[in-house]
């Protein structure tokens, strides 16, 4: 972790129409995204040994992907990070439980979700 690291924050956004995630003060390796509302259909934690790609397609292991990452899923149910990959996936869930929340979206059990005790 660079000096960046210690002073870069992730902010994620919601209004009438998008979730906008941003990394500020500084850009960073997370580009920015914008996920519309109309299309969500889920937010969910993956299992650590599967995360997706941007294109929404599974990405494995070995191809870089280490760790728990929060998602998510269209209506068509392409898949695609919201947040980077976390090694720890400790406040992930509560996270996406706001989100649901607030979204007034019902949670659904997810082939590859993470389950955890609440």
């Amino acid at each position: 972790m660079g000096i960046v690291g210690l002073f870069d924050k992730i902010h994620i956004i919601i209004d009438d129409k998008y979730i906008y995630v941003k990394s500020l003060p500084f850009p960073s390796y997370f580009k920015d995204k914008k996920f519309p509302l109309k299309d969500i259909y889920q937010i969910f934690v993956g299992e650590p040994e599967i995360s997706y790609s941007g294109r929404g397609r599974i990405r494995d292991l070995e191809q870089g992907a280490h760790g728990y990452v929060l998602n998510v899923m269209y209506m068509d149910r392409k898949v695609y990070p919201l947040l980077p990959v976390y090694s720890e996936v400790s406040y992930l869930p509560d996270l996406e439980r706001i989100i649901e929340d607030f979204l007034g979206i019902e949670d659904k059990k997810l082939l590859n979700e993470y389950r955890y005790k609440r």
